[in-house]
């Protein structure tokens, strides 16, 4: 490794460091609704405002011993540790994207995929603390990470991160459509279905659009979807279709095209394409209206509608997730590790309900750096090529 190398993982080390500290204050404000500058970082015991030196990322806690300065309140190892957590995750980053700092390309498409993946460790923190995604964070992190796959990676990297645009986008619609009709059956299952009576777009346009997208394809689907929605709108009514009917007709409907030669894997992902878009757009109009309304956005599309089984807000992260991660074997695999971080965290805590944000991005953390030894283990073990 080259002295500029080593130089570039110094820089990316300190730059995540900071904004680590940054993060402290965003997890902290951003739920209350209050300025992310002002007032500046203050003692909240004797509320004496800190100076530049207190303000250095893990060194100043270290050195202060834990403790103001002034009145000697002890300060929370969360900081230190979240500042550490950020530091080691852009560090992470760069060593599997290898950017080359000096090539410009490489340099925006580093410092957007570090925004995105910064902005999805900041909405976890919230996660833990409210069990609430904020949306400015997640679509966020939607488009930074959009628009880092445009730009060119380094060959030499590893693809695990490096996917072009098209498949990019593809892949997050995808994701979010999963967890959106996943929502929907484990909702249908616990018998809890309901009509929403709140929202422009509405589950009901998310099943509607995925069944059209069996038969015509995510386009076309969506295309009249969003007519219905326009319609609906101008008309001020709202869709109904019988869910339950809907949510057996998209497996029937991938079924058929397959009996009359159609891939079933491309039926398949028409339907979580339609539905992850529409999902993705619901999401996305709740939150304009919410600040066009100055209101203060506690929950996350469609739930003061109805109970889910899975948060709105743990799709559109899904979807997020899905643009720093494109690979749909590395995004399952980290689904499954989500899955089991969660339910070893409900078992030992014993908590009926937790927030699955963190660990959606832990599961993607995984998968990302770990993932393809798991998958190069299972398949020699079983044969199978993935």
């Amino acid at each position: 490794m080259d002295a500029f190398t080593l130089t570039s993982l110094a820089l990316v080390t300190i730059l995540g460091a900071s904004i680590g500290s940054f993060a402290n204050v965003v997890a902290y404000r951003l739920p209350l609704g209050q300025s992310l500058n002002n007032p500046p970082s203050r003692c909240p015991k004797c509320e004496r405002r800190l100076t530049p030196l207190e303000l250095i990322p893990i060194i100043s806690w270290i050195a202060l011993r834990g403790r103001c300065h002034s009145c000697k309140t002890p300060i929370s190892p969360r900081y230190p540790i979240i500042e550490t957590l950020f530091a080691l995750a852009l560090l992470g980053l760069a060593l599997l994207t290898q950017p080359d700092l000096t090539n410009g390309g490489e340099l925006v498409r580093y410092a957007l995929q570090a925004a995105a993946l910064s902005m999805l460790l900041m909405a976890a923190l919230i996660d833990l603390d409210t069990k609430h995604l904020p949306d400015t964070l997640v679509y966020g992190a939607i488009a930074a990470g959009l628009l880092a796959s445009l730009l060119p990676a380094n060959p030499a990297a590893t693809d695990v991160l490096a996917q072009p645009a098209g498949h990019t986008l593809t892949v997050a619609l995808a994701a979010a459509g999963a967890l959106a009709l996943l929502e929907r059956y484990a909702t249908l299952a616990m018998r809890r279905l309901k009509a929403p009576t709140t929202g422009l777009i509405t589950t009901d346009h998310l099943l509607l659009a995925s069944t059209l997208a069996a038969l015509m394809g995510p386009v076309r689907a969506l295309t009249i979807t969003t007519a219905i929605v326009i319609i609906d709108a101008k008309a001020n009514t709202r869709l109904r279709v019988p869910q339950a009917l809907h949510l057996a007709l998209i497996p029937a409907l991938i079924a058929l095209g397959h009996a009359l030669g159609k891939p079933a894997t491309a039926t398949a992902l028409n339907t979580l394409m339609a539905a992850g878009a529409v999902a993705l757009a619901a999401g996305l109009a709740w939150w304009i209206n919410d600040h066009l309304s100055h209101r203060r956005n506690h929950t996350d599309a469609n739930e003061e509608a109805e109970e889910v089984a899975l948060g709105f807000g743990d799709i559109k992260l899904a979807a997020a997730l899905a643009t720093l991660l494109p690979n749909p074997t590395l995004l399952l695999l980290a689904l499954l590790l989500a899955s089991f971080t969660g339910t070893l965290h409900s078992v030992t805590t014993r908590q009926r309900t937790l927030p699955f944000g963190p660990h959606l991005l832990l599961g993607c953390i995984l998968a990302a750096t770990i993932g393809p030894n798991i998958l190069l283990w299972y398949a020699n073990i079983t044969g199978v090529t993935l």
